[in-house]
């Protein structure tokens, strides 16, 4: 995977410019999958191991980070959705494929290697989104528009 482009506004991952691809809807699939399928309680402990590649997964629920960090072939490329802060998944394919592009990125850059950890015992550090100032000013933008 190589590194991706600066958009129009100088970002190399942009909520505005972000082009949805069927990685991320494989991968959006894959969590919707848990949504119907899995009773709540048991979903918010749950994680999803996600290829960066293609969005696909195996269909495992995961227990702990840790079982699906052990469970795939080469943690090095994939990314580990928790439905802890999300249980209802994805809010829509557009956060899919800010997912993937996110952590594509980062492994891009090297993030791999400090984060997802078979030896560790909750199967490595966490790469957590930033709420950028992008999204507060695209949020911000369609409630203006929405009360005009």
């Amino acid at each position: 995977m190589s590194s991706p482009e600066l958009c129009r506004h100088e970002r190399r991952v942009c909520a505005e410019c972000v082009v949805v691809t069927d990685a991320a809807r494989r991968a959006y699939d894959a969590v919707q999958v848990h949504v119907f399928g899995t009773d709540w309680s048991e979903r918010i402990r749950s994680w999803v191991a996600l290829k960066l590649q293609d969005g696909s997964s195996d269909g495992v629920l995961y227990d702990s980070r840790l079982a699906a960090v052990r469970h795939v072939p080469d943690q090095r490329w994939y990314a580990f959705f928790s439905f802890r802060n999300a249980p209802q998944g994805f809010a829509s394919l557009k956060d899919a494929q800010l997912f993937i592009d996110y952590h594509r990125m980062a492994y891009a850059q090297g993030a791999q290697q400090a984060l997802a950890d078979p030896d560790q015992p909750n199967g490595g550090r966490e790469l957590i989104m930033p709420t950028p100032l992008e999204q507060i000013m695209l949020q911000r933008g369609l409630l203006l528009n929405g009360l005009n």
